[in-house]
């Protein structure tokens, strides 16, 4: 497991004392994606809600990160990340959200694995502006605090070389796929395969800032909650003011994305003015 993965102190360790022993929270529901969708927003507004108790932090990565999934007895560290039993309502939702585990390729066998009857929560986006946003993250963000994340490229140079190799890259060789990335319905179908479709939830990320209240109340009556009025939330603002200089970039995305996408609407059932 990488060190900046376990968290430390006393605390922790009787967490996981507890966890080994039975004592645990143990998540009823995630959110698995889409990264740069929305999840972080639909977090915090979840996190209000008086039975919803969420990780000690929105990503905990569990089912993505082959070395910690894989070292024998980490699960009891993964519920050392969720709150004493005692501090959640016993009707209530626990859960966490991190965007990869959509994507990982072996993510959806190991939560259904671990949990056949967890809810799932799939948050998707325009794929061509979810590339972008996802190059912006990267590129501006990335270079000041995560030096060794930071993706020096223009990008159309990344969108480019993510489209030529669209055919011959994957997970390990690739994690970032701008393009790929962007192709939900293969995502999904691997989710499909093995969960019933009434424990996924499909929304988009325009649902939370345009139909904040009954989007809302559809999450509160999949995760089986009462309603309540939450606030809604801004999580991420963008780093690119003039967007408009990737126009044809984007363009040529959209023509790429159309089939996928209509294939993941006939998927999904339910379809979004993606343009």
């Amino acid at each position: 497991m990488h060190s900046t993965m376990r968290p430390s102190g006393w605390r922790r360790w009787l967490k996981e004392r507890a966890a080994k022993a039975g004592y645990c929270s143990r998540p009823t529901a995630l959110i698995i994606g889409a990264q740069k969708a929305g999840t972080s927003a639909l977090y915090e507004v979840l996190r209000q809600h008086n039975s919803i108790t969420s990780a000690s932090t929105k990503e905990v990565h569990f089912f993505d990160r082959d070395e910690w999934y894989l070292t024998p007895g980490s699960v009891h560290t993964y519920h050392s990340f969720f709150p004493w039993p005692f501090l959640t309502p016993s009707d209530g939702v626990v859960f966490e959200a991190s965007p990869r585990y959509l994507f990982h390729p072996k993510a959806a066998e190991r939560i259904y694995r671990y949990d056949p009857t967890v809810k799932l929560i799939v948050m998707l986006r325009e794929p061509a502006a979810r590339a972008l946003s996802a190059w912006t993250m990267y590129h501006h963000h990335f270079e000041a605090r995560i030096a060794r994340r930071h993706d020096p490229r223009s990008f159309r140079e990344a969108i480019e070389e993510s489209l030529a190799a669209i055919d011959s890259d994957d997970y390990a060789s690739d994690p970032v796929s701008y393009v790929k990335r962007g192709l939900y319905r293969q995502q999904i179908d691997r989710y499909l395969a093995l969960f019933p479709r009434e424990n996924l939830l499909f929304l988009e990320d325009r649902d939370l800032r345009e139909r904040f209240e009954p989007t809302v109340a559809k999450i509160c009556g999949f995760l089986g909650v009462r309603a309540e009025a939450l606030k809604p939330t801004i999580s991420n603002t963008s780093r690119v003011d003039n967007k408009r200089q990737y126009d044809d970039i984007i363009e040529r995305l959209r023509d790429f994305y159309r089939p996928h996408n209509i294939a993941l609407f006939e998927q999904i059932g339910r379809e979004f003015n993606w343009g």
